[in-house]
């Protein structure tokens, strides 16, 4: 979601200057189509240098890092396409923001892909992609909405504060890499039993009952909070937690998964990293009282 949210605001930013270039080119420098098409070929040249450029960086610096940097850097071109009407100058700065659209969007894509379970890596890419193409095509027309209603150099410079707001957006919600181990399945988990050969039809309920120990129930409702969040991403359809009114100490975990076949998918999808969230909640559970997993079948429903 951090990274969602951070290609956003930059897709949304930084398609700006892209969207007003040929105007700049035109109103500004007094190009034509040949010029703009030089613009655009500065912008290229620092792409490909940026882009041979990257491994070396993402060897000395972080994520964060990197895309304060490709933010940072686009701000200033936009500025200088704004207000220095120098060819030399713009053509120059292009090129800078060249390797650092580059440097931002391959950061993000990295990030990204490498949040990505193996099984939902083809489906959470397209998440990005709409997001990405999204905040560029909104961005493009209100860049043009605001140029023909402000002027250039007003658009350019809101352009620029409006990049700066992803590093800043960074303080509060910071990037939190995950190592591809962590994303690798457990392979271990039991599977449901089923009494019969067939997969029953409809949903399926599972509730899992937990007894806290002395003193650790409110550290077990959190850690299981946070536990929602693997049940949701892995297949679960509805989520809630429930305690016991009279034995405090007892706490129920119910979710829904759609079918009998989308709950055994749920099982191989639980990864390493879903597996600590789950042990680290057990770890505060009464050895004396097992954990009990119960699977709820879909009730047939029967003739008056």
């Amino acid at each position: 979601r951090v990274v969602l949210l951070r290609c956003g605001l930059f897709s949304l930013f930084a398609s700006g200057i892209w969207a007003v270039l040929p105007l700049v080119a035109e109103k500004s420098f007094r190009l034509g189509s040949g010029g703009y098409g030089l613009l655009l070929g500065c912008v290229g040249v620092g792409a490909v240098v940026g882009a041979s450029l990257l491994p070396r960086l993402r060897g000395h610096f972080g994520p964060a890092a990197l895309l304060l940097a490709g933010s940072a850097i686009l701000a200033v071109v936009s500025v200088l396409l704004g207000y220095v009407h120098v060819t030399g100058v713009a053509a120059v700065a292009l090129a800078f923001g060249g390797s650092a659209w580059i440097l931002a969007l391959s950061t993000l894509n990295s990030l990204y892909q490498l949040a990505l379970p193996q099984w939902v890596k083809t489906r959470g890419m397209s998440f990005y992609l709409v997001v990405f193409q999204g905040g560029t095509a909104v961005g493009s027309a209100l860049a043009g909405v605001l140029a023909q209603h402000t002027g250039l150099s007003v658009t350019m410079a809101v352009v620029a504060g409006g990049l700066m707001l992803g590093p800043l957006v960074g303080l509060r919600y910071r990037l939190h890499p995950i190592s591809p181990e962590e994303l690798l399945p457990t392979g271990d988990r039991p599977q449901p039993v089923l009494v019969g050969s067939v997969a029953p039809g409809g949903p399926v309920q599972v509730t899992v009952e937990y007894f806290a120990l002395a003193g650790k129930e409110k550290e077990l409702m959190a850690a299981l909070e946070d536990t929602r969040f693997s049940r949701r991403r892995t297949g679960a359809s509805a989520w809630c937690l429930w305690r016991d009114s009279e034995e405090p100490s007892r706490i129920l975990e119910q979710f829904v998964v759609v079918s009998w076949d989308e709950h055994l998918r749920q099982h191989g999808r639980t990864t390493v990293r879903d597996q600590a969230r789950l042990d680290h909640a057990r770890s505060m559970t009464d050895p004396a009282r097992p954990t009990t997993v119960t699977h709820w079948l879909t009730a047939p429903v029967l003739d008056e």
